[in-house]
Formats: C-alpha cells, sequence, structure tokens
C-alpha cells in the first residue's frame, strides 16, 4: 500500500486528472478510514477534511471520484504524511 501512496506524489505536479484519480482509486479505502481517525484522535485537520477522508474511503470503494476529490486526497495525504501519518497506521 505504501508503494501506492507514494506513487500518488509523483503525480503531483500531472496535468491529465484521469491520472491523477486512477492514482487515488488505487489506494486502500482503510487507509482514507485510518487517515480520518488519525486526524481526529491528534486533533489535525478541520471537521469538513475529515469528513472528506471517510467519504474518498466511501467513493473509492465504489470505484469514483472527482478530479476536484481526487486533487483534495492529494492535498490531505501529504498534509497528513507531514503531520506524522503513516498510511499503515490503524
Amino acid at each position: 500500500m505504501l508503494e501506492q501512496v507514494e506513487g500518488i506524489a509523483a503525480v503531483h505536479n500531472e496535468t491529465d486528472s484521469e491520472v491523477l484519480i486512477k492514482k487515488v482509486l488505487s489506494t486502500d479505502p482503510e487507509m482514507w478510514f485510518n487517515l480520518a481517525r488519525w486526524a481526529k484522535e491528534h486533533g489535525y485537520f478541520e471537521s469538513w477534511e475529515r469528513k472528506l477522508a471517510l467519504g474518498l474511503g466511501i467513493f473509492i470503494k465504489k470505484g469514483r471520484i472527482s478530479h476536484k476529490q481526487a486533487k483534495q486526497a492529494l492535498r490531505l495525504l501529504e498534509q497528513a504524511q507531514q503531520l506524522g501519518f503513516k498510511p499503515l497506521d490503524k
């Protein structure tokens, strides 16, 4: 799973929204649930951002996200990792 997450960062400057969406869709939905839980436990992010992380997990399970959601996913994940989130955290 960590390889998938690292792959997202490589797309940060990519202009092709389909590539970005596919990269985010390739992540484990459980990682987004874990990120939301971790952020709440540590007091990180606004409530709407934590809800977005939960929603991303649901949308990824369904296999559908928008370009805007994919961009927000990248932003959240990068910020969380800078704050100490490890994608394998439970």
